[in-house]
């Protein structure tokens, strides 16, 4: 898995066929990080945006 900080996705955010507004698929079935996983990602807040990388990491900051 990609250790790349990647930007949140909130279900709000999905078009009005439920599709994520990053990937293009149906919000249930795309890999992008949702704001309550905190079992499989660790979060990080950059000015008002949401971050999340898988919790076996990388380096300390978002590049």
């Amino acid at each position: 898995m990609d250790n790349t900080w990647r930007l949140v996705v909130f279900a709000d955010e999905c078009d009005e066929w439920g599709n994520c507004p990053i990937c293009e698929i149906d919000y249930a079935d795309c890999d992008c990080p949702g704001p309550t996983q905190e079992d499989e990602y660790e979060y990080q807040t950059v000015g008002d945006c949401l971050y999340a990388r898988p919790l076996n990491g990388g380096d300390d900051g978002i590049s």
